[in-house]
């Protein structure tokens, strides 16, 4: 896509190089068939992908199937994450997971970037284990400018906006007033996410 663009803008016309797989053709691994990966499932079905996932809770989603995460791994031409990031998740894609992935196959991290550790992606693109990687999330933000994934043709970078439009910016400013209110009526906010519960005090 921005490849093929910025070839033609060069004076290039790169139709051969271009030639790719249409989704329908491949096997897709979720991790984390939350509401974001529930959502990419959705549109992975309606394009013939076969769908695998792996999640610690097990969902009723018709069409997916869910697998071990060794062997979503192993079986998927592309990974692509969407799990929080925590002390189980944390470098959940090491060495070890990428030498597990197919020889030529993607990652796409669109979650949280110490979810990947980074020199051991580094690596396997260097080796050509991999065939490419789809990057929105980054060990560190902004990522340092010496950082060699950002010399490597096969990967697509996006800063971190992989949810960023105008349509969800309104949305959260409406979540936030809605919980503001919420707490001052003494009532639970939605979308809690670390367990915390409302105190006594702020309940009187």
């Amino acid at each position: 896509g921005s490849w093929g663009d910025r070839a033609m803008r060069d004076g290039g016309w790169p139709k051969p190089e271009m030639l790719g797989h249409e989704l329908g053709a491949l096997t897709m691994g979720i991790v984390g068939l939350g509401n974001v990966g529930s959502a990419l499932a959705t549109r992975l079905l309606a394009f013939g992908s076969r769908v695998l996932y792996t999640d610690i809770v097990e969902r009723s989603f018709a069409g997916v199937e869910r697998v071990p995460f060794e062997d979503l791994l192993q079986r998927a031409d592309v990974v692509t994450v969407h799990v929080p990031l925590d002390n189980e998740t944390h470098y959940l894609i090491d060495a070890e997971a990428l030498r597990r992935m197919q020889k030529g196959a993607y990652l796409i991290n669109a979650s949280r970037g110490p979810v990947v550790n980074e020199k051991a992606l580094i690596a396997a693109l260097e080796s050509g284990h991999l065939g490419g990687a789809g990057l929105d999330v980054f060990e560190q933000e902004p990522t340092p400018l010496d950082n060699p994934l950002r010399r490597m043709a096969n990967v697509f970078f996006s800063p971190h906006v992989g949810g960023f439009t105008l349509e969800s910016e309104a949305r959260a400013l409406e979540v936030v007033r809605d919980n503001l209110t919420r707490v001052l009526e003494g009532e639970e906010p939605s979308n809690v996410v670390n367990g915390v519960r409302l105190g006594a005090r702020l309940r009187r």
